[in-house]
């Protein structure tokens, strides 16, 4: 035998050699296709979790390195033809994607931040929504259809909570409100009323029927069905047409920057405006050339300092007592349904669920959500028995965070952990001051 030959005999495959290994290889892969359901639940919600903390260090570091605001936009889009009752990923419409400086659109050699609210201010409406797009950084994280999801993006969905009749705009909620990051059981029709959950038989009390749920705010274009546009509808200044009917309409949009996570050149992290661009196109358009606008809960007093009339936050994050922003993700939807036989099965539906932190300072960790408190927790606070009693709210929940009457904060918020008690007794604040 040749020297090649020999050489070639070393460092080849037998037919046998290779039929172990893809013995082996079957072997494995048969492993991982017969684990129990809900280790492979558990698999697919980690890895999603942990891939967004990755991209959240991305983008911090990018913002660091780059000197310059960066953030990272969120968008929200249940399955074409579902209910919206409670939010899925059938068609893959749950995505994040990082956003930088629009190097574009800057002047005197300074690089600006992504398109700001008050960009619109000055601007037509389809100028702005080019200069978002110019302003992206990598391709979008799409959570995987029909195995991940988005369950809730801040801590707190106020609904179509108004107040018009004191200097407080965050002191009444409606039926079903508020609903944090986990949702609210309803004990009589056996419902779980979940974060961004969208129902089109509740309505703003300020504004009686119009949808004010899940963040659609169907307005005057009518019922939203099936996810979906009921109607076409043009900017008012005739830029860009912002609704196709029939076309999906997402619950929160990432192309309109909806919801962003923001990173500032020294690392720290402030949550974006929410639903800024209807919130300016409300400031500036009689039209409310958003169209959907026209349905959000709107307060007849002003906010500080003199600003126009403006919609109420309809989501809102714990960070000032957790000192954290938080977004929580879940397996997706078996069924598109809010209907239970029993709170168990409700809960079941959310877990395994992991939240990703973001704390004011940047740092950014993954917390898998347990089905117990932890040793030693302080008992949960119940000073407020009916969250649609405003001479109850006004009083103990200023500004959508548990208070005393002198507005100093009195409890921590449950954030790691999910109990059966906590969705039939719609509590979720624990007694002890952060």
């Amino acid at each position: 035998m040749s020297s090649t030959q020999r050489c070639d005999a070393r460092h080849g495959f037998t037919l046998i050699e290779l039929l172990v290994v893809v013995g082996l290889l079957v072997f494995l892969f048969s492993m991982v296709a017969f684990l129990p359901t809900g280790d492979r639940r558990d698999a697919a919600v980690s890895s999603a979790a942990n891939e967004l903390a990755a991209t959240l260090r991305a983008a911090r570091a990018m913002a660091m390195d780059r000197r310059c605001v960066m953030a990272v936009a969120f968008n929200v889009q249940n399955g074409p033809g579902t209910s919206g009752l409670v939010l899925n990923n059938y068609g893959g419409g749950h995505w994040y994607r990082i956003i930088g400086p629009d190097e574009n659109t800057t002047g005197g050699g300074s690089i600006a931040s992504y398109p700001a609210p008050g960009y619109y201010s000055n601007n037509t409406l389809g100028s702005y929504f080019a200069a978002v797009a110019a302003c992206w950084v990598g391709d979008r994280h799409v959570l995987a259809p029909r195995r991940v999801r988005f369950v809730a993006l801040s801590d707190q969905d106020n609904g179509s909570m108004v107040d018009t009749n004191v200097p407080n705009i965050w002191a009444k909620f409606g039926a079903g409100y508020p609903r944090p990051w986990f949702g609210a059981w309803d004990v009589v029709n056996k419902r779980l009323r979940p974060w961004g959950g969208y129902d089109p038989t509740l309505s703003s009390p300020a504004e009686p029927g119009r949808q004010s749920s899940g963040f659609y705010f169907a307005g005057t274009d009518g019922t939203i069905t099936g996810c979906l546009n009921p109607t076409d509808r043009m900017a008012a200044d005739g830029s860009v047409k912002i609704f196709e009917q029939g076309k999906a309409r997402p619950l929160i949009n990432g192309d309109w920057l909806d919801y962003c996570i923001t990173f500032r050149p020294d690392g720290s992290v402030a949550e974006g405006e929410r639903f800024p661009e209807r919130v300016w196109s409300f400031r500036n358009q009689p039209a409310k050339d958003l169209g959907d606008l026209s349905g959000w809960p709107l307060a007849s007093n002003l906010w500080a300092f003199g600003s126009p009339v403006r919609p109420v936050e309809p989501m809102i994050s714990y960070a000032p007592v957790s000192g954290v922003y938080a977004v929580t993700l879940g397996p997706d939807m078996e069924a598109d349904t809010d209907r239970f036989d029993n709170p168990q099965r409700a809960i079941a539906s959310l877990m395994p669920a992991y939240r990703v932190m973001i704390s004011g300072e940047g740092v950014v960790k993954v917390a898998r959500i347990s089905n117990t408190p932890p040793s030693g927790v302080a008992p949960f606070d119940t000073t407020i028995t009916n969250w649609q009693d405003s001479t109850q709210t006004r009083k103990y929940y200023w500004r959508n965070l548990p208070t005393n009457p002198d507005h100093t904060f009195r409890c921590t918020p449950a954030s790691t952990f999910l109990t059966t008690a906590m969705l039939t007794d719609n509590t979720w604040w624990l007694a002890v001051a952060p």
